[in-house]
């Protein structure tokens, strides 16, 4: 139990001299940007993930079947889509284990074969929890914000949290480049 706090809490403050420097705790509120901007995409623009590109596939088959309420213009035509695509290469890239922030299948995927009840070692549970909390939490902000304001809102909340979150992290690799180098 003890390890299973202590891994959030290593990723939400990163010890000094971390592998990853504070790139966990950034790549979270890069996670909840994912629901918001999930929340967004299909409960305003026609019901389409922008993260999630295997719903939209599988949107796309619904549409031409006659599915009530599914356009096959919308599942194609989701610019987003693009950009997170975008934000997954770079994630994935920086080689932060267990936060891709908008793929949340091989995270739970992860939990669940990494498990002691499936004898793994359940490597790093805490962080995966909090990546599901984390888009869990940006997309129920993002419905509830949906009901009581604007479009709008919600797509400038999530690009000031992108706009924050692209500063500190220039800001945090002039300071502490030691993290900023190749991963091994």
């Amino acid at each position: 139990m003890q390890s299973l706090l202590a891994d959030p809490a290593r990723t939400l403050a990163p010890p000094k001299g971390d592998r990853h420097g504070p790139l966990p705790p950034l790549l979270l509120v890069l996670t909840v940007v994912t629901g918001l901007l999930d929340a967004a995409s299909h409960l305003a623009l026609g019901r389409v993930f922008v993260a999630n590109m295997t719903g939209n596939v599988v949107f796309l088959g619904f549409a031409p079947a006659g599915a009530p309420g599914l356009s096959v213009t919308a599942s194609l035509v989701v610019l987003l889509g693009l950009a997170m695509g975008l934000q997954n290469a770079v994630v994935r890239r920086l080689s932060v284990p267990d936060l891709t922030t908008t793929v949340l299948t091989l995270t739970l995927t992860g939990l669940a074969a990494d498990s002691s009840q499936a004898g793994g070692a359940a490597p790093r549970p805490g962080r995966r929890i909090l990546a599901v909390l984390a888009i869990f939490l940006g997309a129920l902000a993002g419905g509830l914000l949906l009901r009581h304001t604007e479009l709008s809102h919600v797509l400038g909340l999530e690009l000031g949290l992108l706009v924050v979150i692209s500063t500190a992290a220039y800001r945090l690799s002039v300071s502490v480049p030691a993290w900023t180098g190749p991963q091994s």
